[in-house]
């Protein structure tokens, strides 16, 4: 053995055991550090959520204020926390950032926090107002979405865009929009009106028009998220908006949502402009393989801070 590496002629199943159990004993040793911040962080988190946090704004709270603790009353508990959080980023790998935000949701449940994706995809009340410009293609959209709203009526508008802003000005709960064409091409030009009015895709449907030859997409839209159940039967899907210059490559997060057995179900770049500021992001919407996503969400919040969830629907296929 030489500089930590055998020579070929040198590899007996001694050896190979020896490696392997090196290799296990670094492994254990680092899911311990990784448990130790996790804790530190979820005492953070059960802290700020006393005093009347949310859990998503308490894990941004930790993310981005470090010393968030450093003139705390309650100096010894608190400064372990505060320890702990400033080596939270600089010391946790790449591969390392999976297995955190698992332990960081157990260690949530085991202080009774229930961790699910309503915890960071916030979601609304809207009257059942529906605004759209009709035609048979949106009509037929229209009776697919309806049939999950209560009460559902009818504002009928001149163009797309009046839509949108009907929604984000208050005057109607919910639109439906062209969103996705023949081939599955995005409608870019909806798309960007969408993230330029901040709303949130909460319904997709496929709509086939009166000879069934469309095959287009149609999305319902609106202000916030709307709660949706689980069966075992259903599919979920997820739409970020990830910014051009986020810490997070499209790469490392793709490699990293396959990790949580998610596949990629459409991926695009779009600009849009939002409080008067011009954006430049990737688009991608994710599939979640019978696992839902609030163990991502997590990590997307805690290492990823500059992404915008956009879209939460199901079974579109």
């Amino acid at each position: 053995m030489e500089n930590g590496l055998f020579g070929v002629s040198a590899v007996t199943f001694e050896n190979l055991r020896s490696i392997t159990s090196s290799c296990t004993n670094e492994f254990e040793e680092r899911v311990c550090e990784l448990a130790m911040l996790a804790d530190a962080v979820a005492s953070g988190v059960s802290a700020l959520s006393s005093e009347g946090m949310s859990l998503y704004d308490a894990m941004t709270a930790l993310t981005e204020e470090l010393d968030l603790f450093a003139d705390s009353e309650k100096t010894e508990s608190y400064a372990l926390t505060d320890r702990y959080c400033k080596a939270f980023r600089g010391s946790i790998r790449d591969l390392d950032k999976l297995v955190f935000s698992e332990l960081l949701c157990e260690k949530l449940k085991d202080r009774g926090y229930s961790v699910t994706e309503r915890n960071f995809l916030v979601s609304e009340d809207c009257e059942s107002l529906i605004a759209y410009v009709r035609s048979t293609l949106t009509d037929e959209a229209y009776d697919v979405f309806s049939q999950e709203l209560d009460d559902p009526r009818i504002l009928y508008v001149g163009n797309t865009r009046e839509a949108l802003r009907s929604v984000a000005d208050g005057e109607c709960g919910y639109c439906i929009v062209p969103f996705e064409e023949k081939g599955g091409a995005r409608v870019l030009g909806v798309f960007s009106a969408i993230a330029s009015f901040d709303l949130k895709i909460v319904g997709v449907t496929p709509v086939f028009g009166p000879e069934g030859t469309a095959d287009v997409k149609y999305a319902l839209v609106s202000r916030g998220f709307r709660e949706l159940s689980r069966t075992e039967d259903d599919d979920f899907y997820l739409e970020l908006l990830i910014s051009s210059d986020s810490r997070m490559s499209l790469g490392g997060l793709l490699s990293t949502a396959e990790s949580f057995g998610y596949s990629a179900y459409n991926i695009g770049s779009v600009e849009y402009e939002l409080d008067g500021e011009r954006i430049s992001a990737v688009s991608v919407a994710l599939r979640d393989g019978g696992r839902d996503f609030s163990a991502f969400l997590m990590l997307l919040t805690a290492f990823a801070d500059d992404y915008t969830a956009i879209g939460f629907y199901k079974n579109i296929e």
